[in-house]
């Protein structure tokens, strides 16, 4: 649960034992060499197609997750504030920066938008409406993208994650978060 405990529990043995795989596939390679058989170029052609097959699909995983400590890709979003801002641009979103009220992440995946909002000190047992801004080709909107989506708590706190469409010509992605009296904005990703 913890960073240092995920290196030492995971990372630590997981490379010690792909360190101890890797020695034993170079011995079979060069003992399959040193026997002078004609074949030894196609063994090793496969075993770099497979690591290369197997790294391949590690860095082009699409996956996504939220409360991860460690990353290695941008996988799991981009992390903007969530500003108390009446005013926006469709370009950058909130044009007050300066009370901030939580965080979003921002993942413009292939087709899909992954967002996971985290209202923070937001007005208490309250409900806010979800809108999901894409410019160019969806802003401003004319509705809510969800409605009556989330509810803050006693303390003004609450977190949900959400799936939408994606608009194949947008370049830039942020929300509103538009409840309990509060207009909140986050900062746009690119």
């Amino acid at each position: 649960q913890t960073p240092i405990g995920f290196v030492a529990l995971v990372i630590v043995p997981a490379t010690i034992i792909i360190w101890e795989e890797l020695k034993l596939i170079g011995a079979e390679v060069a003992s399959f060499a040193k026997s002078k058989k004609k074949n030894a170029a196609v063994l090793v052609f496969f075993v770099v197609l497979g690591l290369t097959g197997s790294t391949y699909a590690q860095l082009a995983d699409t996956e996504v997750s939220a409360k991860n400590t460690l990353a290695a890709s941008n996988d799991f979003g981009t992390i903007v504030p969530l500003y108390q801002s009446n005013s926006y641009t469709c370009a950058s979103g909130a044009t007050t920066t300066i009370d901030q009220f939580g965080t979003v992440s921002i993942n413009p995946g292939n087709s899909r938008l992954f967002l996971t909002v985290n209202l923070e000190d937001a007005t208490p047992n309250a409900t806010y409406d979800i809108w999901i801004n894409q410019n160019p080709g969806a802003c401003p909107l004319s509705s809510p993208s969800f409605s009556t989506a989330m509810s803050t708590d006693s303390n003004g706190n609450a977190t949900k994650t959400f799936q939408y469409d994606k608009n194949s010509s947008a370049t830039s992605f942020w929300i509103s978060a538009v409840g309990g009296g509060q207009v909140l904005r986050s900062l746009a990703v690119n």
